[in-house]
């Protein structure tokens, strides 16, 4: 038991050095639950202009929200974010000011007949970011960037114990980074997929940690406290 939660502390304490999660907790809980946390990340993405592939460079973006999460039946769920964030990349020379970041989106518990510690979720949203900066390569003009993503994740997770729940899964990602008025800028990602690992350590039945942390398709984590009634 001490092994177990010296690994929580570990994983919890990395999160806080190194994005955003969507959906918030990675099983769904009881029907009829509700869990609301506070959610904040770091996060930094390889990007490429659309007008040109072979300009490239890495973008990072820190992220603070609220996530809402809403459980009516054991193998559906809904959630929704709220916060605020930065975004900035220097091959182009672009630091943003505080923006506003939301998502939305839905979970489906794959296998809905599953009573065992171990669960299969699907989960599908959308991420979204709007800001203001200057500096772009120079230019004192105050222009506005927007991002969009489309996310879906497959996760497996396994009750350890009833309040200790690692999980890992796969990650698809399809997003857009789009100025205005300087839409010569515009970029997407260079990659699309990735994984996802991290865990959900309950303090008590109804006060929870996350931590988590994103590769390939991105290099991210993050670290969240929230309540589950």
């Amino acid at each position: 038991m001490r092994a177990i939660a010296g690994a929580v502390a570990f994983v919890l304490v990395c999160s806080v050095a190194s994005a955003m999660p969507v959906g918030g907790l990675a099983h769904l809980p009881e029907p009829f639950s509700i869990s609301l946390a506070i959610f904040g990340g770091y996060q930094q993405q390889s990007e490429k202009l659309i007008h040109d592939p072979d300009t490239q460079g890495s973008s990072y973006a820190s992220h603070l929200s609220l996530n809402l999460g809403i459980y009516p039946v054991e193998f559906f769920g809904v959630f929704a974010s709220i916060g605020t964030g930065d975004w900035r990349m220097g091959t182009i020379d672009y630091q943003s000011f505080l923006g506003v970041n939301y998502s939305g989106g839905v979970k489906f518990k794959v296998f809905p007949w599953e009573r065992s510690p171990f669960q299969t979720v699907l989960s599908l949203g959308a991420w979204g970011f709007q800001a203001s900066g200057t500096a772009l390569e120079g230019d004192e003009e105050e222009v506005d960037v927007g991002i969009i993503e489309y996310q879906g994740s497959l996760v497996f997770s396994y009750a350890v114990e009833r309040n200790i729940l690692p999980f890992g899964g796969v990650r698809y990602v399809s997003s857009s980074t789009r100025f205005s008025p300087r839409a010569r800028y515009n970029m997407a990602p260079v990659g699309k997929w990735g994984v996802q690992l991290g865990i959900d350590y309950f303090v008590t039945p109804y006060v929870f940690f996350s931590g988590e942390m994103q590769i390939f398709e991105r290099t991210a984590a993050y670290l969240g406290v929230g309540l589950k009634y």
